[in-house]
């Protein structure tokens, strides 16, 4: 069995896209009660609605995502999910209700 060095360039990548994934995700984990609080002023009952929304798409669609990357093709993959990303987050700008916040936090965790 050949010996190769942990600290390689892939195990570097996987580090650092785990470390921003994470960030975001728990970034928006916190300032999503906030938003909807000073923002939506809406009440301690539909903030915990939103986050349970947001957590268990997180949890249902990460290993979706996991089998579609290793059934698409992975480079591909990389750049169609990628760049897409500021027009993914800037409809939270323009939410003028809660019960829209939902299918827009799912869209984030599952793509």
């Amino acid at each position: 069995m050949k010996n190769q060095p942990l600290w390689n360039r892939n195990f570097l990548a996987v580090c650092f896209s785990s470390f921003f994934l994470f960030m975001t995700f728990y970034t928006l984990a916190v300032t999503l009660p906030m938003f909807a609080t000073d923002t939506l002023r809406v009440d301690e009952k539909q903030i915990g609605l939103v986050m349970t929304v947001f957590v268990v798409a997180a949890v249902l669609f990460r290993p979706l995502a996991g089998k579609w990357v290793l059934f698409c093709n992975t480079k591909n993959n990389t750049y169609l999910n990628f760049f897409p990303v500021p027009p993914r987050y800037s409809p939270l700008f323009l939410v003028p209700s809660t019960p829209r916040i939902n299918p827009i936090k799912s869209r984030h965790v599952s793509v």
